[in-house]
């Protein structure tokens, strides 16, 4: 009976925490993202485990010191306690692991392995880890738990120091394995920084068992802290652990040196460096690289990023703004490398910091400017507001268009045709990341830009910082939003725009997303084959993809990549089946080009003319307008169809399709302006800005299409504007309106005009 109660009491110990690992894994078992084995969950169980297998530890440590009254401890008895715990914390470990694994019954997880990958790196590594750390504590220290805490919280504040005070948004960490950092980027697998920093994990816990074992055997469980101290660094003076004492730190001392190098982390100088140039204006310092900029190239953006702030500093009325350090990152993937977020932007206010790409400088650099410059009128440390929706939503409000409408078109089609946005919510984190991205921004930034123009600029930053809509505006949050209502009540929504919904706001965001993690890596592995010209390649992928978790995304590429095939029947019976027998096609809208092409190859030009009038009518983007009025005027030439079909449905290289160009120009001498206007737009293309204007600045595409005409000339306004021709790039951005009315266009044009006026004022 004694045995039995005995055994009873011993197995204990293990209720509570099996008990926690239960609830933890039915809990993340009904919660997205963390429903399946991948990165989220096992970041959830590393943190979990961390705290369990050091706290059991701890606590079987004390418990069996004290158990041997005063006889003393062995180092053989300890270690065998040691691995005795770790063996049962591994077990604990298997309890969500069963349970996220079961789940995928109901919640599809498309790549087990890899999700399994990601538990061993981090909550099984973790619990090594603590459970070594949890050892050394025990015999080391008195309050074992409190200095363990203490550890575990120094590194976590050390990690928020890291996002804090240096570019990177991403940190790596003894306890949890890695966090990527808030970002829109989906894509997120395991990489060799993360097994090599995990292996450094495992090696640090090896050292501090090690340690522990020491100190056993040369101290005594009563000896004091500084006592037990003193014989541990005197044992590792000694000539015995002397060279593996000091190898053991210089190890770490140069793993430490080079921990960029391993980006574990990214300073700022580190980056600087890798980057490598540098260009000062009165506010701005903008950081480059001058393989990918000419000098010509980063003065005249380091121009525009003055003019950008001179925008901003009027609009928000103030006399100055922070002097800004931009970083121009010369590729998606340098960026992803150096600071963790590759496809979002980012601005870090309290450091005065920009983070954009050359290829999306044009489109976000105002916005990102935007935070900074709202950072005096933020809270104190963050230099931002805590909320989400503010702090998007005026910076989106700055600009005032999105895509091709304004942000309260969107948002009054919105309103019509739903999702309708609920702004109390999106005022917050939680509210702000649970809907679709698109729809967050722009609702947020319609709210925003209304109380500018009704209020002021002045009553909505008092806001920013202190969240008090009433007392700025001198009424609450939920009458404001009615007064935004019934504004955007008046805006006239044409039926059409059910299409503009339907194409940019009913997309998931990732918490609603199959397989969000695996399926991002996979169509980014797909679309770096799409752009090597790898079509088969990039057509299984895309296709495995949208078989295991649809998405828009894998559909598209593996439409588009059929297509570059040349498999035409396969896309129109791909299209057929999805798109035509969707409840919702205008969701489709932007693939119509691809869907249309296929049709017009197999011969079907009345099907593709009625997918490009629609798209060409609805206007979602220029890429897409241009490219169906372009396709309009050349259906019904049957004559030419073989040479024709080809600069559309293929995937050849610029300097062939401007070959092919010059061939149809002759061929046929009626459409020869179009055919120069190609051969202008791939000149662009490849930066040839000089030849562009010769091949564009003589045309006339009135006679053909109003908006090529229009795209022709914006075309040319930029080129000029590239080649700092600043009066002939007005003169173009003007005319570039002639018989257009569209209210995004004008608001462009004259942004353009104003632009080219600040350049050529201050010498850019």
């Amino acid at each position: 009976m004694k045995n039995s109660e005995r055994s009873h009491r011993g197995n204990r110990p293990w209720l509570l925490p099996g008990a926690l690992y239960l609830l933890a894994g039915i809990v993340s078992s009904r919660v997205p993202l963390l429903n399946y084995l991948g990165y989220e969950s096992s970041f959830l169980f590393a943190l979990v485990a961390s705290i369990v297998a050091g706290c059991t530890v701890i606590v079987a440590t004390q418990r069996a010191v004290r158990a041997s009254e005063g006889a003393g401890w062995s180092a053989k008895e300890i270690a065998g306690l040691f691995w005795k715990q770790l063996s049962a914390n591994f077990l604990l470990l298997l309890i969500p692991l069963a349970i996220l694994s079961a789940n995928a019954l109901l919640v599809k997880n498309c790549a087990w392995w890899e999700g399994f990958g990601f538990y061993l790196l981090l909550p099984c590594v973790s619990a090594w880890f603590s459970a070594a750390l949890g050892l050394f504590c025990a015999v080391h220290y008195r309050r074992a738990r409190l200095v363990f805490f203490a550890a575990m919280v120094a590194s976590l504040l050390y990690a928020v120091f890291l996002g804090y005070a240096t570019p990177a948004i991403f940190s790596y960490n003894f306890f949890y394995g890695y966090f990527p950092g808030f970002t829109y980027d989906e894509v997120l697998g395991i990489s060799l920084p993360l097994i090599l920093f995990r292996l450094l994990t495992v090696g640090l816990g090896g050292v501090f068992l090690w340690l522990a074992l020491l100190l056993v055997r040369t101290s005594k469980p009563g000896e004091t802290v500084v006592m037990k101290g003193k014989a541990l660094l005197m044992v590792l003076v000694a000539p015995a652990w002397r060279v593996v004492a000091g190898s053991v730190v210089a190890l770490l001392l140069v793993l430490y040196v080079f921990r960029c190098e391993m980006r574990w982390e990214s300073t700022a100088e580190y980056i600087q460096s890798q980057l490598g140039g540098r260009y000062d204006t009165p506010r701005v310092t903008v950081y480059y690289s001058p393989t990918a900029l000419s000098p010509a190239a980063i003065r005249r953006i380091a121009g525009e990023h003055e003019f950008r702030l001179a925008q901003l500093i009027r609009e928000f009325g103030v006399s100055t703004a922070p002097h800004i350090e931009s970083y121009v990152y010369p590729d998606a993937a340098a960026k992803q490398h150096l600071i963790g977020a590759g496809n979002t932007n980012i601005a870090k206010p309290w450091s005065g910091e920009v983070h954009c790409t050359l290829q999306s400088l044009e489109a976000t650099l105002k916005h990102e400017l935007a935070h900074v410059v709202a950072a005096p009128f933020g809270l104190p440390i963050i230099r931002a507001s805590l909320s989400t929706g503010l702090v998007e939503g005026l910076a989106t409000a700055v600009d005032g268009t999105w895509q091709n409408r304004t942000l309260h078109q969107c948002a009054a089609a919105l309103q019509k045709f739903g999702p309708k946005p609920d702004i109390r919510e999106l005022m917050t984190f939680r509210g702000f990341v649970a809907e679709n991205t698109a729809l967050s921004y722009v609702a947020a930034g319609s709210f925003c830009r209304y109380l500018i123009d009704a209020y002021g600029m002045k009553p909505l930053l008092a806001v920013y910082g202190k969240g008090e809509y009433a007392g700025a505006f001198g009424k609450p949050l939920p009458e404001l939003v009615r007064e935004w209502e019934r504004f955007l009540g008046r805006v006239r929504v044409e039926d059409q725009e059910r299409d503009v919904v339907e194409s940019f706001f009913r997309q998931p965001p990732i918490f609603r997303k199959t397989c969000a993690r695996v399926i991002a890596g996979r169509n980014e592995v797909a679309r770096i084959a799409s752009a090597g010209r790898d079509y088969a390649r990039a057509r299984d992928l895309y296709r495995a993809s949208f078989e295991e978790a649809g998405g828009y995304e894998a559909f598209g590429g593996l439409l588009a990549s059929t297509v570059r095939l040349g498999d035409y029947a396969s896309a129109v019976r791909l299209c057929d089946s999805v798109i035509a027998g969707s409840a919702a096609p205008g969701r489709y809208l932007p693939l119509f080009l691809w869907y249309g092409d296929a049709r017009w190859a197999v011969g079907d030009s009345a099907g593709a003319r009625q997918l490009f009038r629609r798209l060409r009518d609805v206007d979602l983007a220029d890429y897409l307008t241009e490219g169906a009025a372009l396709r309009l005027l050349f259906l019904d030439d049957s004559l030419h169809r073989a040479d024709l079909l080809p600069l559309f449905l293929s995937g050849i290289s610029d300097s062939v399709r401007i070959v092919m160009l010059d061939s149809l120009a002759r061929m046929v001498p009626e459409k020869s302006p179009l055919f120069h206007y190609l051969a202008g737009r791939a000149l662009a293309r490849r930066g040839e800005h000089a030849s562009a204007v010769a091949r564009l600045e003589s045309l006339d595409l009135s006679a053909f299409s109003l908006p090529l005409e229009h795209f022709r000339r914006k075309t040319l306004g930029e080129e000029y504007y590239l080649l700092h021709n600043y009066d002939l790039a007005r003169t173009a951005f003007w005319l570039s309106l002639n018989g257009l009315t569209n209210e995004t266009a004008t608001i462009e044009a004259r942004e353009w005009v104003t632009r080219c006026d600040w350049m050529a004022r201050h010498g850019y």
